[in-house]
């Protein structure tokens, strides 16, 4: 729910087939015929680090609901036992803030899908969350983009969606490698066209004698 802004009742309704751990970022497929409604369907991404964990829930049942205690419970069932679940922990994590006003707890199920469309939101504007975790009134907006920007619009979120200061830390440092990769890879970009333009100035015999110098040259003891 962190990282794809799921509501409670999509999350119980994915399968292991609906998961892609081959592709990066990992994808989850919610089809439309199982989400609130059709606007709730596609693609949505997670994090490595979910990844991995998520993987150790699977089996290699194609059908299986992965979070379900068992393929026959309910979703009412399967919410309430999630909502006693996380309610147990939040209460040892003292977790225990109420509104004033309504008496409701200030942390619940909801509290990470709305976490999600917030840290989405620090790097690519709330106008791409609100459209990421499918609310109608942005989601043309969203959808219209293509598949790469769509990721690229994740993995800038990555940092902001980790949980924990280590997580965000190795997130920080894979980030940092991967600019370093991309400054590398432009530069040496940058230099063969520089290469190719010079090329393509210089006449063909011109070029015929600077390549038979350069035969020369290894020639020469």
């Amino acid at each position: 729910m962190n990282d794809t802004g799921f509501r409670i009742s999509e999350a119980g309704q994915i399968q292991e087939k609906h998961i892609d751990f081959q592709k990066n970022p990992v994808e989850i497929v919610l089809p439309q015929n199982n989400s609130k409604g059709k606007s709730a369907g596609g693609i949505r991404y997670i994090r490595r680090e979910t990844a991995k964990r998520i993987k150790l829930l699977c089996n290699g049942s194609q059908d299986r609901f992965i979070f379900k205690l068992h393929d026959s419970q309910s979703i009412l069932q399967f919410r309430h036992n999630e909502l006693a679940r996380i309610r147990k922990t939040y209460d040892l994590l003292g977790m225990t803030e109420r509104f004033e006003d309504t008496g409701r707890h200030k942390f619940n199920l909801h509290s990470w899908r709305k976490r999600c469309a917030t840290e989405y939101a620090r790097s690519n504007g709330e106008s791409l969350a609100h459209g990421y975790i499918r609310h109608r009134k942005y989601l043309e907006m969203y959808i219209v983009k293509s598949k790469e920007e769509r990721i690229s619009y994740f993995q800038k979120a990555v940092i902001d969606l980790a949980i924990d200061e280590i997580e965000k830390a190795k997130q920080e440092i894979n980030s940092k490698d991967q600019e370093l990769i991309d400054i590398k890879k432009a530069q040496k970009k940058s230099a063969r066209e520089a290469v190719l333009g010079i090329i393509n100035e210089i006449s063909p015999q011109e070029l015929e004698i600077l390549v038979q110098k350069n035969k020369n040259k290894q020639k020469d003891p």
